[in-house]
């Protein structure tokens, strides 16, 4: 099945949303750094908290939320993500003039959590960067982690090396895609192509929950539309035969 998924429609509104909703619910942890605000809260996973950090300037407006565990070197690559983008903003504006107050940049990251089991997580980041009402970029990362072990998963830890998974996932990727009449013929024909080429480099993600594996294309790949985001989800017992004995995983 796939399903396109449209995020960040209204920017201002989502962000003054967003900070309303943060002031809201997070006073269990405040703290300010390098002028930001820093939220913490409680996930809804035990053993994961929700960080945010808030900041507006007259050139842009920073929104972001991420995941912190347990685990210091994933929450180090976590936050690389976030300061990534934080870096770039910063660094595009550095000598930029604004011209009145609706001509700024915005950023808002936000995120979803997916669970295997009580070990095997995927985190899941929406990522806006636009310019006043204008989307520059809008995309999808995915971070899998064994929790238990503090080891960040890719397909092949899951998937035995023999029996050509890569090619199975790409296979039901182009199957699914043809029976989807919203895309249209010139961009899905060269999504194909790419896929054909660069076999597991054309997924710009995955996660893992308890009934799928689910797939992710950014708007770049299909769409003319920067809002559009397609993901293909997979029934683990559709592929059963290529995991590796020894993966369990709830409720297949």
């Amino acid at each position: 099945m796939i399903n396109k998924v449209s995020y960040f429609l209204n920017q201002k509104l989502l962000i003054i949303i967003f900070i309303f909703c943060i002031f809201i619910v997070c006073f269990s942890f405040i703290k300010v750094n390098s002028n930001r605000i820093i939220f913490s809260e409680t996930d809804i996973y035990q053993d994961i908290n929700i960080e945010s950090i808030i900041y507006s300037c007259d050139k842009y407006d920073i929104a972001a939320n991420y995941p912190t565990t347990k685990n210091k070197k994933i929450n180090k690559e976590i936050k690389s993500i976030i300061d990534k983008y934080i870096n770039k903003l910063e660094n595009e504006t550095k000598y930029y003039i604004q011209k009145d107050s609706d001509d700024k940049f915005n950023l808002l990251v936000k995120y979803e959590t997916q669970k295997i089991n009580n070990y095997i997580i995927s985190f899941i980041f929406l990522v806006n960067y636009s310019h006043g009402n204008s989307i520059i970029d809008n995309e999808i990362i995915t971070h899998t982690y064994n929790l238990k072990q503090g080891k960040k998963l890719e397909l092949h830890d899951l998937f035995n090396q023999s029996t050509n998974y890569i090619i199975e996932l790409c296979n039901i990727s182009k199957e699914t895609l043809l029976k989807n009449n919203t895309i249209e013929q010139k961009n899905l024909n060269w999504f194909i192509d790419d896929i054909n080429n660069s076999l597991e480099r054309s997924f710009d993600g995955y996660s893992f929950s308890n009934k799928y594996l689910i797939l992710y294309f950014n708007s770049n790949k299909i769409s003319s539309k920067y809002t559009d985001i397609y993901e293909i989800k997979i029934p683990w017992n559709h592929i059963t035969k290529l995991l590796k004995t020894n993966v369990y995983i709830n409720g297949v």
